[in-house]
């Protein structure tokens, strides 16, 4: 894949403002009335309805379909084994691992929240069985909708039903906790994978708003009403103040109510924040946003959720201005063409397979080669849940699209445009900017 046109000039001047700007003065602009609030379409699917099964062919027996493409050093732990490993414990036989998935799409205000990992996780490991399957067997998968509230009945069912949950995006996870906890079930989390493996809260994107608009230095954080959304604000507000910015204001919203977006934003403008730390998906979070700021809004940094060519199209059926939103992502984009070869091979797989080749699915799609790597480290003894949580590899780096060191700086940031995304920093592609890239 080639690396898509460049975007607007403005990028090129951020990047070569922010590296000759040290500091800027801080201050906040008035916000122009906003426009009404903007809620996703779809109604909430009914609760815990019986979870989507996709038993994958073929069999670990047949000859692998196709070759599939490489993932550069990345050893890919899938083949035809006609003796399976020996296993044990709930979702594992002779012939299938059986796993979960799942998001919080049926809920009816998360804004279809980790709605593509799902299809990432069964991607990938319809690519594992077409090479044969997972330690002689193959991998079927089965996904669960909390609904944002029904994390701990999901939970449970999980427990009895797969063998380990894998690529999940559910807002509230911490709800299940007890329970998974509970049964030893091992997880490989699509979001926190990649995103606690280095400081919580990078602060690139900060800067480079810092750099082009002085009222940036003040910030308003907005959260998910969540266990883990109160401990990522609490952890942004000690970073953005240990960095020289200020924390004007924190908000908090629930992904399972309705949100009164303007309202937020009129709390956030009486605070002078010039710019917005958000945390959550596209359309329940980022993009009522936007569109409650209006066109003078402050500048918005969010996260890889956002990475999605949907939440252009609604920036632009909303008249988000797009110059005003940063991206950070733990990943290098798709944008980066060659010189990304494994984000390249993962988009291959994704798209092969009818996947959307979103962040929240690179993040899912590098969870699912975490746990098939564990399993396949397994295979000298026996598979069971307690030895993949043992074998599990702290240095995970998604097969080669994750930051290679646990650093805050270990981030790409890129913005939003009419034709894609368009890195700002680092400026090379294929680099994190790292502190060991040199």
């Amino acid at each position: 894949m080639s690396t898509p046109r460049r975007g607007p000039n403005r990028l090129a001047i951020i990047v070569a403002a922010f590296a000759v700007v040290a500091a800027a003065c801080s201050g906040g602009d008035e916000v122009a009335d906003p426009p009404p609030v903007f809620t996703p379409a779809g109604d909430a699917s009914e609760s815990l309805a019986d979870p989507g099964t996709t038993l994958l062919p073929p069999t670990p027996s047949d000859p692998p379909e196709i070759e599939g493409p490489s993932l550069a050093d990345f050893a890919v732990p899938c083949g035809v084994d006609p003796e399976p490993t020996p296993a044990t414990g709930p979702g594992i036989d002779d012939t299938t691992i059986r796993i979960a998935t799942g998001n919080d799409e049926g809920g009816r205000h998360a804004g279809r929240s980790g709605a593509s990992m799902p299809e990432a996780v069964v991607a990938m490991a319809e690519h594992c069985n077409t090479l044969g399957g997972l330690a002689g067997r193959a991998i079927a998968v089965e996904t669960y909708d909390a609904a944002v509230t029904e994390v701990p009945d999901v939970a449970a069912r999980q427990c009895e039903e797969t063998f380990a949950l894998v690529g999940h995006g559910y807002l509230q996870a911490s709800l299940g906790t007890e329970t998974w906890n509970g049964c030893g079930l091992p997880r490989f989390d699509g979001w926190s994978s990649a995103l606690l493996r280095a400081e919580p809260v990078p602060l690139l994107a900060h800067r480079v708003a810092a750099v082009t608009d002085g009222a940036a230095l003040s910030v308003a954080i907005v959260m998910p009403e969540t266990t883990a959304g109160r401990t990522e604000a609490e952890a942004a507000q000690i970073a953005l103040v240990a960095a020289g910015f200020s924390v004007a204001t924190v908000e908090f919203y629930s992904p399972a109510v309705e949100i009164d977006w303007p309202a937020m934003q009129s709390r956030i403008a009486a605070s002078g924040a010039g710019s917005i730390h958000v945390s959550g998906s596209c359309r329940g979070a980022t993009m009522p946003l936007a569109a409650a700021g209006g066109a003078e809004g402050p500048t918005i940094i969010a996260d890889a959720s956002s990475y999605d060519d949907d939440c252009r199209a609604d920036a632009a059926a909303l008249g988000v201005p797009l110059d005003n939103i940063l991206l950070q992502v733990p990943f290098l984009p798709v944008e980066d063409g060659d010189d990304a070869p494994v984000t390249q091979a993962f988009v291959e797989i994704l798209e092969r397979f009818g996947a959307s080749a979103t962040g929240d699915a690179l993040l899912a799609g590098a969870a699912f080669w975490e746990f098939a790597v564990a399993v396949d480290a397994c295979r000298s003894d026996v598979v069971t849940r307690d030895c993949l949580d043992e074998r599990r590899d702290v240095e995970w780096n998604g097969a080669g699209i994750h930051p290679p060191a646990a650093d805050a700086s270990c981030r790409v940031v890129v913005a939003m445009t009419a034709d894609g995304f368009e890195r700002v920093l680092p400026a090379e592609a294929g680099r994190f900017g790292c502190p060991d890239e040199g």
